[in-house]
């Protein structure tokens, strides 16, 4: 009965995060089959008498529960009453303003919508930094959307606010009181000092690491980052707050006297910095997880961290089963209960296979150097079995969730350990000391170069071959769970010829989903627009040939591009870069040099552009070109008004790429109607052109605008801004 409460809180958690991906259907199953079985656990009498199998399977059904109750009552509600509808509202701003791509960020809470007093959260995206400070209450008109993005979901934010294009007119009414809002104050304040005694290249990391400002990173270091499997060391979670809290509870254990005292102070440490940190998941998680270790230091009673995990995923769920929508909250819960459950399996493991220093005789520096050694041995090794066991559950996770996986996650967590722990400290006392003026430059100087380093080392194993892999078919989630059941077999078990089974298990699982997904997806084709901002990207992909049609990019986009393609294809046999500017020219340097292409189409802009030695073929066009990139697929790059419109024709599907500046008028008749038609902008005349499916590729403060006057060519409209495009086709 020791672990009853982990196991409550777990299941709980984990039946909630299922239903939420899988929707209200899954519920209803799993909630009948969890009746049934609590019927069947309490009807029998060898069960009911160990309590814990009726329990978890009333949980299971209270989860489920839960989540239909909420969704009915909650988010529908809200949704079917405000979608679509356009008010006066007056809303207090509850967070800090953040750039999130090319728009800003903001996040409401309603006081009054139209002449209802009301409380609703809502977020609002405009292209402007607007001037408005943290509870600040504005007055203001705007048209309520339903929000399906999950993240805000699971903080309530079940509403979209849509302010228009232009700068919104707004009035300030008041500013709120909260006590939040000191925290807030608290953590700009510690951001203004950070930014005034760090470097450009240290500031961003040592804010992130402090107060979790991961959005000043920029994406190049947060790609890094994502490569090498080490984004949980720069998100807020239980390290800092063992590390940040740890002197407290240290004087707490000393002191018994004044444990009361330090255990306080702790507390009120973890909820302080539960505030400035904007209270996340990992760090609610975390926070609670203190708490209680707090408590029971106070009280003189040590707490067992699977209780306290459980109990924590019931305070975070209970109130909202959408909590779950989170996936750093997922990956969170499941990571530490990974590392409680199999690290000391695995440390019991290791130390029996590892020879520390004898210091039994040893006398002197000598026995000072031999004890030191064994502490940075066991240290290492511990760091080393918690990271095998986090990655053991975050490698399916992370497949499920992103469809890709780092390889490296294990040896670059380790490699930064030490590097990020002392980093953090500094940062802390910098900020602390701050008012110490010959302090400061010293402490500076050794968080920039600890900083240099942990870049040095996130982009080391970021840029190794593989090391980090995109997931494409569904067969490779049940490989990788065979896998993880071989693992753990040869942990618990010395029976080779139980291995072997599983070995061979798991490569038939391989070889045999291999060959389903080749025949399954036989003469199927892919047209791909890519999220570049400001351009146009687009790939045709089938059984035969994966070609590049457009090819337009700006700098700052050209490395998630690349990983775009990489993710899609492993090779491109046709590429075209027919804009007649610096970044189309750019793009193509940069994709030659990651792809080996066969071919090439240049336009003929008399730039210099360096192309990788692996291009085969380079034609510089002038004029109308015609491609065959296979027997039943033809590209036509059609000159207008000294720009390139793309025709692609199949048998049964055609696709359309409009350029930045052209009118509709000029195209030929004949190609202006297309199955999907690719469109940087609203073309003159663009009433003209006809589509079954319209993507509109771009970023800009006027897309939505774009959408709205496009809506007469084509009822079904992508846009790369939410994500890149994949579209179906048969040709």
């Amino acid at each position: 009965m020791k672990r009853l409460l982990e196991m409550v809180g777990l299941i709980y958690l984990s039946v909630l995060a299922v239903v939420f991906s899988f929707g209200k259907i899954l519920a209803f199953i799993i909630g009948a089959v969890a009746l049934l079985l609590f019927i069947f656990f309490m009807a029998v009498k060898k069960y009911r008498k160990t309590v814990i199998m009726p329990t978890l399977a009333c949980v299971a059904l209270v989860a489920c529960v839960a989540n239909l109750m909420y969704t009915e009552f909650f988010y529908e509600k809200t949704v079917e009453t405000y979608d679509g509808c356009s008010a006066n509202v007056t809303a207090t701003m509850i967070e800090e303003p953040y750039k999130s791509g090319n728009y800003y960020r903001y996040s409401f809470k309603t006081k009054t919508i139209g002449d209802k007093n009301k409380k609703l959260k809502f977020i609002a995206y405009h292209h402007e930094l607007l001037d408005i400070e943290p509870y600040d209450t504005i007055n203001v008109n705007l048209e309520f959307n339903a929000n399906d993005h999950h993240r805000d979901l699971s903080k309530k934010y079940f509403l979209l606010g849509d302010m228009g294009y232009e700068t919104p007119s707004f009035t300030t009414v008041g500013k709120e009181k909260s006590l939040y809002r000191y925290a807030i104050l608290l953590r700009q304040n510690i951001r203004k000092f950070l930014s005034s005694v760090l470097s450009e290249e240290s500031f961003p990391l040592c804010s992130a690491l402090l107060i979790g400002d991961k959005y000043l990173l920029s994406d190049a270091i947060r790609n890094d980052f994502t490569k090498a499997g080490a984004s949980h060391v720069i998100v807020v979670s239980g390290m800092h707050f063992s590390i940040l809290a740890s002197i407290f509870l240290l004087l707490a254990r000393k002191y018994h006297r004044h444990r009361y005292m330090y255990s306080a102070l702790a507390l009120v440490f973890v909820f302080v910095y539960m505030a400035i940190t904007g209270y996340t998941p990992s760090v609610l998680r975390s926070g609670i997880m203190l708490i209680i270790c707090c408590i029971g230091v106070g009280i003189t009673r040590d707490s067992y961290s699977g209780n306290s995990l459980g109990f924590a995923a019931i305070v975070i769920t209970i109130t909202n089963p959408y909590s779950v929508g989170d996936i750093g909250l997922v990956l969170s819960f499941a990571s530490t209960y990974s590392i409680i459950s199999i690290a000391p399996y695995l440390q019991e493991k290791f130390f029996k296979r590892i020879k520390m220093f004898k210091v039994k005789k040893a006398t002197g520096v000598r026995k000072t150097v031999l004890l030191c050694a064994n502490k940075a041995i066991y240290t290492s090794v511990s760091v080393l079995c918690m990271n095998i066991s986090a990655t053991i559950v975050s490698i399916p996770l992370s497949i499920l969730y992103f469809g890709s996986v780092s390889t490296v996650s294990v040896f670059s967590t380790l490699a930064l350990y030490f590097p990020i722990q002392l980093l953090l400290i500094l940062t802390l006392l910098i900020t602390v000391l701050g008012f110490v003026p010959f302090l400061v430059p010293m402490i500076s100087l050794i968080i920039e170069l600890l900083s240099s380093l942990c870049l040095i080392i996130v982009e080391f194993f970021a840029d190794l071959p593989f090391s980090y892999l995109y997931v494409k078919h569904n067969y490779v989630y049940l490989w990788v769970l065979m896998s993880v059941i071989l693992f753990s077999l040869m942990l618990y078990s010395n029976s080779k010829t139980k291995v072997r089974v599983f070995v061979l298990s798991c490569v038939m699982v391989f070889i045999s989903g291999y060959i389903s997904v080749t025949l399954l997806t036989y003469s199927k084709s892919s047209l791909y627009v890519y999220d570049v901002g400001e351009g146009i990207a687009v790939m045709y992909s089938d059984d035969d040939v994966n070609a590049v049609l457009s090819l337009e990019c700006n700098k700052n986009n050209t490395y998630n591009l690349l990983n775009s393609l990489q993710r899609t294809v492993s090779d491109i046999d046709f590429c075209a870069s027919v804009s007649d500017t610096n970044d189309g020219l750019n793009s193509l340097s940069a994709v030659t040099k990651v792809f080996a292409i066969s071919d090439v189409l240049l336009y003929d802009t008399k730039r210099t552009v360096v192309l990788s030695d692996t291009t085969d073929r380079v034609t510089q066009c002038q004029g109308d070109v015609t491609v065959n990139l296979s027997d039943e697929v033809t590209v036509f790059y059609l000159m207008v008004d000294n720009d390139y419109v793309v025709y692609l024709q199949g048998e049964n599907k055609s696709v359309l790429v409009l350029p930045y500046s052209v009118d509709a008028a000029q195209i030929d008749e004949r190609y202006r109607n297309a199955d999907i038609i690719v469109a940087r902008c609203c073309p003159a005349n663009y009433e003209l052109l006809r589509c079954d499916t319209l993507v509109i590729s771009n970023d800009s403060e006027y897309l939505y605008h774009t959408m709205s006057e496009m809506s007469s060519v084509s009822n079904k409209i992508f846009l790369t801004a939410d994500s890149d495009v994949e579209i179906k086709m048969e040709v």
